[in-house]
């Protein structure tokens, strides 16, 4: 089953609508005011079939009046099929729908000339010139042109025959996930909200959920149908209609894009690569269109081609999207832009650099390098379908990655954040070269606070295997810091010492030891992570030797008279509530002891034989 979509374009009245009707023997014209005018206002649909094979056909109004009308749904478009009137030849809408056709990147053309049997020889002639004429030097230079009259058919089946030739070389485009933007929608009783429009990256199957974007509300299909065709499942490149059930005060719209939940990229701000066919200025409000939907906002360049693009409301968007930009007042069409970065950095700075290299970058490896970047902890494989708009199996086939816990870097980024996160490991210890280590946990929030703490844990673990750092207990020792105390510095590290020594069992207030000598900070640092002191809370310290006698004697007290007071505590060690209250606070704390009411008996840890050392 192969199946495509189609759009016409051209200049009002140039039978459009007629030839759609001669090729599928449909009608488009659906409103009343339509078929009475003569005149195609919005658009209409119709299709070709031959076996299982589909050829899907909007039918797009022609008056300048209408454009709004004409662009909708025309990103979904596979081929264009340019209508001119062998009576009147190409006309300012000619050029126009032309333009639009090609800043949307429709790269492929039929053009049909029509009403042939009302023109002379002569007016043919002078048609086919300024047809030629109208696409040379433009990429549809080699457009095969058709020559056909709706009412006696002539030429009508060389045409559809070259549809279905084209139908046999279409590409699909590549396989991502499921949206749907509306173009259509109305509600009907007894089957809840209808939307219509081209399916597009993915298959949907009766049952799928739906996100609607932006929003989040989801929608569960209770029908499919292909042309008034039930179907259980439907392709992409179809025009597709959905029955679908959600919430009542949920009113769907066209220009709603209806996606697998959390697959797509929500976005106000955009990268963007822009082409001018009038001039743009910058920060003027303007007119956006991103599928069937219009948007306002504006566009802040970085030099011609590059801009960020500022909506006043946030879509679904993604990489490679294209919209039609048009100014307010008057309406005319002033270019296109195509999104180069979904989700941006933030600072100008960095968005004008960005979008340099971004309009460099012509090939997969290098744009996956630059998503990378904005990912130094890694991006999950969800992260890179979502900043590429393509299946992560589809890059892994022609991108070598490389694995890190569960995220992926390239070689480049991986060697860039592991030389990162050395730099400032090593830069640590050299503003602090007396310290032993660096919790694992403080290396983190003091240099990567932003970063996920599993990733910043799988990139440690690399560091370890490349021997660059040593984790033991949650704390970072790196391989080639050795802390070397000065002579003056030797001499504080003895002197702390024998003060805490005489103190015995007595804890020692940091305050009064840094009056007399405010350096001595990073000499109880430093011995405190040798473990010959302990920090037994903010205020006091001890000798380690003291602190675990003291510790070991609490224990055998409670062993031997069981719960005990603070009260009990000080005659036995004869220390006042002062100093007593902070070592069973950290006894608590350690989990060695165990506070009831008033009283203290020793904890389970404990009493199971649990290690009781302070370090």
């Amino acid at each position: 089953m192969r199946s495509m979509v189609i759009a016409t374009a051209g200049h009002v009245d140039h039978g459009k609508t007629s030839l759609i009707a001669a090729l599928t023997g449909i009608s488009t014209d659906r409103l009343e005011e339509e078929k009475k005018r003569g005149l195609t206002i919005v658009n209409g649909y119709a299709y070709l079939r031959r076996g299982d094979d589909w050829i899907h056909v909007l039918d797009v109004p022609g008056h300048e009046r209408f454009i709004k009308n004409m662009l909708c749904g025309l990103d979904s478009v596979d081929l264009a099929l340019l209508v001119i009137s062998a009576e009147e030849g190409v006309m300012p809408q000619t050029r126009e729908h032309l333009d639009i056709i090609d800043l949307l990147g429709i790269s492929r053309l039929l053009i049909a000339l029509t009403k042939i049997d009302r023109a002379d020889e002569t007016m043919l002639e002078l048609v086919r010139e300024e047809v030629a004429e109208l696409v040379s030097a433009s990429m549809y230079e080699d457009a095969p042109v058709f020559e056909v009259d709706s009412v006696s058919l002539r030429g009508i089946e060389p045409l559809k025959e070259a549809l279905f030739g084209e139908l046999e070389i279409h590409a699909a485009r590549p396989s991502f996930y499921p949206r749907l933007a509306a173009d259509r929608h109305f509600k009907q009783r007894g089957t809840g909200d209808i939307v219509t429009g081209t399916l597009e990256g993915a298959p949907l199957r009766k049952g799928d959920i739906l996100s609607l974007y932006p929003g989040g509300e989801l929608f569960r299909i209770r029908g499919l149908q292909v042309h008034s065709q039930e179907r259980e499942e439907v392709l992409p490149d179809n025009r597709v209609a959905l029955h679908l059930s959600g919430r009542d005060h949920v009113v769907l719209e066209r220009g709603d894009v209806l996606a697998q939940k959390d697959v797509y990229a929500i976005s106000d701000e955009m990268l963007v690569r822009v082409r001018k066919l009038l001039q743009m200025e910058g920060d003027i409000r303007m007119s956006f269109y991103f599928g069937s939907r219009e948007l306002k906002g504006k566009l802040r360049f970085f030099g011609e081609e590059g801009a960020l693009l500022q909506l006043e409301e946030p879509i679904l968007c993604f990489y490679s999207q294209r919209a039609v930009v048009r100014s307010e007042s008057p309406a005319w069409t002033l270019g296109s832009v195509e999104v180069l970065d979904p989700l941006p950095p933030k600072g100008r700075r960095r968005q004008r650099e960005r979008t340099a290299r971004l309009l460099e970058a012509h090939t997969l490896a290098e744009q996956l390098e630059l998503i990378l970047e904005k990912y130094p902890w890694g991006a999950t494989e969800a992260e890179l379908e979502k900043e590429r708009t393509r299946r992560f199996s589809l890059m892994e086939a022609s991108f070598a990655f490389v694995r890190i816990g569960g995220r992926v870097f390239s070689e480049r980024s991986k060697a860039r954040t592991l030389r990162e996160m050395e730099e400032r490991l090593a830069s640590f210890f050299e503003k602090n070269p007396l310290r032993f280590f660096i919790e694992k946990e403080e290396f983190r929030s003091r240099y990567f606070k932003s970063w996920p703490k599993d990733a910043v844990d799988a990139l440690l673990l690399v560091m370890q295997e490349e021997g660059v750092v040593r984790i033991e207990e949650g704390r970072l020792i790196l391989i080639d810091h050795v802390p070397v105390l000065s002579k003056e510095e030797q001499e504080w590290e003895q002197m702390l010492l024998q003060r805490l020594q005489e103190a015995g069992i007595q804890p020692v207030q940091k305050s009064e030891l840094l009056k007399e000598n405010p350096k001595l900070s990073e000499i109880m640092r430093y011995l405190s992570d040798k473990g010959e002191i302990i920090f037994i809370n903010e205020e006091f310290i001890m000798k380690n030797s003291w602190l675990n006698y003291v510790v070991n004697d609490i224990i055998d007290a409670i062993k031997q008279d069981g719960a005990l007071e603070i009260a009990d505590f000080r005659d036995r060690l004869q220390l006042s509530r002062k100093y007593l209250l902070p070592i069973l606070e950290y006894t608590d704390a350690r989990q060695i002891t165990q506070r009831l009411d008033n009283k203290r008996i020793l904890s389970k840890e404990t009493l199971n034989g649990s290690d009781t050392d302070c370090r």
